[in-house]
C-alpha cells in the first residue's frame, strides 16, 4: 500500500495518515523505489566515439552550456564530460571575470585627471623628480626630462 502510494507521488504526510505508518518506513520505502529507479536505466558506456561527437557538437552549437547541463544531455556523468572536453575535445572551461563598467561620466574623470598629470610634467619640472627603473640592472636612474 505505501508503495502503491509513493509511486502515485502522495506526500509522506498524507501516506502516514491514510497508512498510520512511520515517517521512517515511508523514507525506506521511497529510498528503496528511487534505487530500483536507477537500477532499471540503461547505462550508457562513456568516452565512446560515439559521445565525444556529440559532446563536440554540444559544445559547438552552445559553448555557454555548463558541464552539468551537458552531462545530462547526452546522459553521461558529469566527470565524463570534464575529461571528454579536457582530453579527447582539448578544450579548456573557465569562468568569465566580472569586470567594471566604466560610464561616460567615469571616462571624463580620468581623461581630466591625464590631462593635468601631463601638464604638471612639462610645467613644474622644478617641483617632480621623476625616477625611471631599468627592471634588469635594478638601477635607479634620476631624470628631470619627461
Amino acid at each position: 500500500m505505501i508503495l502503491y502510494l509513493v509511486r502515485r507521488g502522495v506526500t509522506p504526510a498524507a501516506i502516514k495518515r491514510q497508512t498510520g505508518a512511520s515517517f521512517s518506513t515511508i523514507q525506506r520505502v521511497r529510498q528503496r523505489q528511487t534505487t530500483e529507479k536507477r537500477r532499471r536505466e540503461p547505462i550508457r558506456p562513456a568516452r565512446t566515439a560515439e559521445v565525444v561527437a556529440e559532446a563536440a557538437q554540444s559544445l559547438w552549437n552552445n559553448p555557454r552550456q555548463s558541464m552539468r547541463a551537458m552531462a545530462k544531455d547526452l546522459g553521461v556523468s558529469e566527470g565524463t564530460v570534464r575529461t571528454i572536453v579536457k582530453e579527447d575535445l582539448s578544450c579548456k572551461s573557465y569562468t568569465r571575470p566580472k569586470r567594471h563598467l566604466i560610464n561616460p561620466g567615469a571616462k571624463n574623470r580620468c581623461l581630466e585627471r591625464a590631462n593635468e598629470l601631463v601638464n604638471k610634467l612639462k610645467h613644474d619640472e622644478a617641483r617632480l623628480n621623476i625616477l625611471f627603473s631599468d627592471p634588469l640592472a635594478r638601477i635607479v636612474h634620476p631624470s628631470t626630462t619627461v
